[in-house]
């Protein structure tokens, strides 16, 4: 049967299964239960890769339906709108199929229009040496991919994961080749890759703030392209900062303090230390300050390496201001084509934690800002828990963390540096001099 052209622009309006946390199981939107561990150990854990490496009979055949996969389960044949010829598997293409169902990586959310569920499926079915036991595994899906399997008809098993994609249509272009199905699939997969493309980071620099004529403190303030991210945040995760130093009297006696503490109290103030960790915000939105340490180019963009530095949401009126302290290091990817930052600037990122590994988390950027060297200084609060791999070294003994007046030289007593990295900024702040001091200049000038 033809399959409808509207088909394909109706699947990619299907809203992406939204706000939900890694955890070990989670209830998706359309009403079933998948599993956030690999596909490999879901379905180990179950019997089913057992079960298919003693099978000597399987059988595969590719269907598509007009009803949702995950609602569909095993499939009913008055609602298939086409299939292919159910085809048993030779020694190679089993071969081909376990590279599929044996993919090991932990699925991660992405928030692009989820269409796994109203794509082709393909329908695997063996039964145990004995024939007492059948067991029907469905694959569908090229962007989260999902994996459903079922025991004697009931289902056991139910994994998401997107990064067998390569491994599953190299087994459909072998044994479908030049299927309608498998040619809609190829479809699907060239409209996400073309998403993912389109989905690009954005950069921007931080110029200097307009000073004031005074020194002062207030509340960060974004730039204007900046604003729909910033806006994104909860107000009481704008400060990330863990555990202030009781000498602190001025933040906690400070309006701002008062006015989301009211009932703050000088016995209460040690009780009321807030606490920071980049662990535990898988599926969250955030948006943290960092050193940028590394960038490295992968197939996606650039992967960066960050050191986290605490901030209260408050900052100087004149200066970016975060403190030399932080919870330690994640990595961050941007989707660009070309990433020139100066190493060691200061930045402040936008994104959805897309997973953790080992207590160190990976932020999928929406938005970077950045502040150059004379552009942000530093001051001394917050509990130096020292979880970074950076500044192990660094000594500050008699070292005065603050300044409000920034130059060269101000840097590298507080961020310990390399002598390639220190001559790159040093070039760097040489050819663009002129430019920074006429916007030093303009952002100083009496109104």
């Amino acid at each position: 049967m033809k399959i409808p052209a509207a088909a394909l622009l109706f699947s990619l309006c299907i809203p992406c299964f939204a706000d939900r946390k890694e955890s070990e199981i989670n209830n998706d939107a359309q009403g079933g239960i998948y599993f956030t561990t690999s596909v490999k150990r879901q379905l180990r854990k179950e019997g089913f890769l057992k079960a298919y490496d003693s099978a000597t009979k399987i059988t595969v055949q590719l269907v598509w339906s007009d009803e949702a996969a995950s609602k569909l389960g095993l499939i009913v044949e008055e609602r298939i709108q086409s299939k292919s010829a159910s085809l048993k598997l030779s020694a190679d293409h089993k071969k081909l199929l376990a590279a599929v169902i044996n993919e090991d990586t932990n699925y991660t959310e992405s928030d692009l229009n989820c269409d796994c569920i109203f794509q082709p499926q393909l329908r695997v079915v063996f039964f145990s040496e004995t024939n007492e036991t059948r067991y029907d595994i469905l694959i569908s899906g090229v962007l989260h991919g999902e994996i459903q399997a079922f025991r004697n008809k009931q289902k056991e098993a139910y994994a998401r994961c997107g990064h067998f994609k390569p491994a599953y249509l190299k087994f459909l272009d072998t044994v479908f080749p030049n299927h309608e199905l498998t040619k809609m699939l190829h479809q699907h997969n060239e409209q996400t890759d073309n998403a993912i493309a389109d989905k690009n980071t954005i950069i921007e620099r931080s110029p200097f703030l307009k000073h004031p004529g005074m020194l002062g403190t207030g509340i960060y303030v974004p730039l204007k392209s900046e604003m729909k991210f910033y806006e994104k945040i909860p107000e009481k995760e704008r400060v990330t900062v863990s555990g202030f130093s009781a000498n602190e009297k001025g933040f906690y006696e400070s309006a701002w303090f008062k006015q989301s503490n009211p009932n703050a109290t000088p016995e209460s103030i040690n009780a009321q230390k807030p606490v920071f960790s980049l662990s535990g915000h898988v599926g969250e939105y955030v948006s943290w300050f960092g050193i940028l340490r590394a960038a490295e180019k992968s197939k996606d963009g650039y992967n960066l390496v960050i050191q986290n530095k605490y901030s209260t949401g408050m900052t100087d009126l004149h200066i970016q201001t975060v403190s030399i302290w932080g919870a330690g290091d994640f990595d961050a990817l941007v989707r660009c084509q070309d990433f020139s930052l100066n190493p060691l600037v200061l930045v402040k990122v936008y994104g959805k934690v897309i997973s953790e590994k080992n207590g160190r988390p990976l932020v999928d950027v929406e938005y970077l800002r950045y502040w150059n060297w004379l552009y942000f200084n530093f001051m001394d609060y917050g509990e130096d828990k020292k979880l970074s791999a950076y500044d192990k070294d660094l000594d500050l003994t008699g070292v005065r963390v603050y300044d409000s007046r920034t130059d060269p030289y101000y840097y590298p007593k507080r961020i310990q540096s390399t002598r390639e990295q220190l001559d790159l900024i040093g070039n760097w702040l040489k050819d663009n001099r002129d430019i920074i001091n006429k916007e030093y200049q303009d952002a100083n000038k009496e109104e």
